[in-house]
């Protein structure tokens, strides 16, 4: 079961870096739930992938992310990303986050992010 979570998640994760928004929308739980940070402009929680894609094209001119590692633990997937952006009207950043997956019923049901410095990405906002 765990290693069928985890190819889940990066399969979920490619196509999401892709924007293959019909195979993410596909992957993704009826009751999916995605929490941002709540400091960032796009932060809060979404309940639609899509919501949060459109959200995010908006507050960034690019955005993309690279999957360093990912491993099961207990219910949970971990991903350690490096990502690097430009905000809309700001400067490039690069960071690293981890994020939250959880998998139920072979579909993405929920993901948390945490990011390493949330203030550096605001910084670049400005």
């Amino acid at each position: 079961m765990a290693r069928d979570d985890v190819k889940i998640v990066e399969q979920f994760l490619d196509a999401a870096g892709e924007g293959d928004m019909d195979t993410v929308v596909e992957m993704s739980h009826p009751d999916y739930i995605m929490r941002e940070p709540e400091s960032l402009s796009y932060g809060g929680t979404y309940e639609s992938v899509p919501d949060l894609f459109a959200d995010m094209d908006a507050a960034y001119e690019d955005f993309s992310w690279d999957l360093q590692w990912v491993t099961q633990a207990g219910d949970q997937v971990l991903c350690y990303v490096s990502v690097e952006g430009t905000p809309t009207g700001g400067t490039a950043f690069e960071s690293t986050a981890i994020e939250l997956i959880r998998v139920e019923d072979g579909l993405i049901i929920e993901e948390e992010v945490f990011y390493r410095d949330t203030e550096k990405i605001l910084q670049a906002s400005q």
